[in-house]
């Protein structure tokens, strides 16, 4: 990384520090400022559901009892289930879908990569958008354009964030909220109340899946370790995805 890298993202990170506010939105970096201040996590509040997926077996599920269990503890939580396509999916195909974390995991070449059957994952994603269609509380945003992220954006902190896209200057990122993403997979968690998998094996699953798409969307980008919680805030490179 050379040092005019560095400047360049410290630039972005300093004029886009926002607070952090409810509501749930993916890592992809299209998302325009109105969406400011959400929880970036892979595939938005699709993750449990895939990371369910992996454990289907283990767990003795049907890919329908899945999806039940994950938009149950989601309702018990009291927050919207957020998604995103993109204007590249087919609207008419229900297992079209312009989210990268989704979408790879539902393509046979790449399933295997997160633990999961491709047929599953889009049996799920069928399922899922005619179970939640109509709902109050189910967003489905349709991102606009293409992917130039520049790098990978991972926030240590819970109170403030960094936005993932600046119109003015056309940049854009991968922003991963790391801890408060933590933080509610332990909420999930608990709202599952499922027996037979610890915490530590759940979450283990998710960070894999997040790997993945790391890899199959941003590799060879760089990453930086963000904490804008502070006066000062700390902007940390900490390597490339592999």
């Amino acid at each position: 990384m050379s040092e005019n890298n560095f400047k360049e993202v410290k630039s972005f990170v300093l004029k886009n520090i926002v607070p952090a506010k409810k509501g749930t939105i993916c890592v992809d970096g299209r998302y325009a400022p109105k969406y400011s201040g959400m929880m970036a996590r892979p595939g938005g509040n699709f993750r449990e559901i895939m990371t369910l997926l992996a454990l289907r077996k283990k767990l003795k599920l049907t890919v329908g009892q899945v999806v039940d269990l994950a938009v149950s503890a989601v309702e018990n939580m009291g927050v919207t289930f957020n998604m995103h396509t993109d204007s590249h999916a087919d609207p008419k195909d229900l297992t079209s879908i312009g989210c990268g974390h989704i979408a790879k995991a539902e393509n046979p070449e790449t399933a295997a990569m997160y633990g999961v059957k491709a047929s599953d994952v889009k049996q799920a994603l069928i399922y899922l958008r005619i179970k939640l269609e109509g709902r109050k509380y189910f967003n489905m945003v349709n991102l606009e354009g293409e992917h130039k992220e520049k790098g990978v954006l991972v926030i240590t902190g819970s109170k403030k964030t960094v936005n993932h896209f600046n119109p003015r200057s056309k940049e854009m990122y991968f922003v991963f909220d790391q801890k408060r993403d933590e933080e509610f997979t332990k909420e999930f968690y608990k709202n599952l109340e499922i027996n037979g998998v610890s915490f530590e094996e759940f979450k283990k699953i998710s960070n894999d899946q997040l790997t993945a798409t790391l890899r199959n969307l941003a590799k060879g980008l760089p990453i930086y370790e963000i904490n804008a919680d502070i006066k000062d805030p700390e902007i940390k490179f900490v390597g490339q995805v592999s």
